[in-house]
């Protein structure tokens, strides 16, 4: 429960700027969170009691909360290092370091006025997610994040906090004896 609250204390304290997520949304700089609906396919490859590699995309909807009505959508591709805190389960509290790309669509705000453009941008991070099986292969994931969002338009790094969840397609593949 330690390392549980001192990763949730240090995602806190490190996100001074928010955008978003792997489905990030650029451009809109400010205070505060971000949240994260995705739709996804996931392969899982155990390759200890605790680990496992995540090959997963998706399509979602990225907000934040100036604007909650006006999210940017895409897709995205990405791979996630995991460690599991329960033994041979694959399942629950589950720790990640993750990179991912994604092709967004999001919105521009300009003297009152919305407009759309579209980037392609590489994400790397660390996600404290919590999978829950809800049948055979369908999960969802509700999760809480540090991301730092790198595309051409950005000249500098920004730590960003995303609060979201993701449900979809799950297939895990042992490769190990338990």
């Amino acid at each position: 429960m330690k390392k549980i609250l001192t990763t949730l204390t240090i995602l806190w304290i490190t996100s001074s700027v928010t955008k978003a997520d792997v489905i990030f949304s650029p451009y809109t700089d400010f205070f505060g969170f971000a949240y994260s609906i995705e739709g996804i396919g996931s392969y899982e490859i155990a390759f200890s009691n605790h680990k496992t590699i995540n090959f997963w995309g998706g399509i979602g909807a990225v907000g934040i909360q100036d604007y909650f009505s006006h999210p940017a959508y895409g897709g995205e591709l990405a791979c996630e290092l995991r460690h599991y805190f329960q033994q041979n389960s694959y399942k629950n509290l589950v720790l990640g370091l993750y990179a991912g790309v994604a092709s967004m669509r999001y919105p521009l705000y300009h003297r009152g006025f919305l407009k759309y453009s579209n980037t392609i941008g590489f994400v790397p991070g660390i996600k404290l997610t919590y999978k829950k099986n809800i049948c055979t292969n369908i999960v969802s994931e509700p999760y809480l994040s540090v991301s730092t969002p790198l595309y051409k338009s950005n000249g500098f790094v920004n730590l960003v906090l995303t609060l979201g969840i993701r449900v979809g397609f799950n297939k895990v593949k042992t490769m190990i004896d338990k």
